[in-house]
């Protein structure tokens, strides 16, 4: 099936809905959608998007990333989740750019530094918060419900996948959709464009080939992602738990999600 959604403006949009479960059920289509961020969409695109019905939107970018590139959706009626936390905390130039500042970028030393960052993130506070929020709204049926970032991959890439696996769906095909990303249609150009925007920032230059592994996704990030998970928690239910997630709540996001 094909995967990826044309909404203009919009990059990464897609449905994560439609997998099996391992006890044969389906995920539903047109229920759970994730992308990039949408300070870029057009009239096309939101009137393409309003043709869905999404009821929630749940933004993981935090509030200084949300004033400098605001989501545009004009008079559509969404009712918006939104990371407001830490951002005081944020230093000027963020982590990933001040490794890059910082190191000898080559693609290992970079796919090595966004493993490690993936091990932390689905247990960094204010994600964990907005994912609890996540998994409440779609306790209380708030669905269609999109899950989106900057990108689309890492943040949105990580609560996608807790999404899946709580919705028993093979882990082979929770890494296929992690994967996606990877064959967006614009994928070189986008990491292009970024190496051009960040090397006044980090001033030196980088290879393309080298930005890569920050760019896109790898196996090893939702892995390791996975592999924290289980080590901390022995599990992504018992993460659930931790977080504030009930097994009626998780009895009830099945109820509304599978068929």
């Amino acid at each position: 099936m094909k995967r990826f959604i044309e909404i203009d403006g919009v990059h990464n949009f897609r449905d994560f809905g439609g997998y099996k479960t391992k006890n044969g059920k389906q995920v539903k289509l047109n229920h759970l959608f994730r992308s990039g961020q949408f300070n870029g969409i057009t009239d096309e695109g939101r009137a393409r998007l309003e043709t869905f019905g999404p009821k929630i939107v749940v933004d993981l970018r935090k509030d200084n990333e949300r004033l400098k590139q605001p989501s545009n959706f004009g008079d559509l009626k969404i009712k918006k989740i939104e990371n407001n936390m830490f951002a005081a905390r944020e230093p000027k130039i963020p982590a990933h750019l001040q490794f890059l500042r910082d190191n000898e970028c080559t693609p290992k030393s970079i796919e090595n530094y966004m493993i490690n960052m993936s091990r932390e993130l689905a247990f960094l506070e204010d994600h964990k918060i907005m994912f609890k929020n996540a998994f409440d709204a779609l306790s209380e049926n708030n669905i269609p419900l999109i899950v989106h970032c900057t990108a689309g991959k890492d943040r949105t890439g990580t609560l996608c996948a807790l999404v899946l696996k709580t919705l028993d769906v093979h882990d082979d095909d929770i890494m296929d959709d992690y994967l996606l990303t990877n064959k967006i249609p614009n994928i070189d150009q986008i990491i292009e464009d970024y190496l051009k925007k960040i090397r006044p920032i980090i001033e030196k230059d980088i290879s393309k080939e080298a930005l890569y592994p920050l760019g896109a996704v790898r196996e090893s990030y939702l892995a390791a992602i996975m592999d924290e998970i289980k080590v901390r928690h022995n599990g992504v239910e018992n993460y659930l738990e931790h977080i504030g997630i009930t097994k009626k709540q998780i009895e009830k996001m099945r109820h509304y999600l599978l068929d």
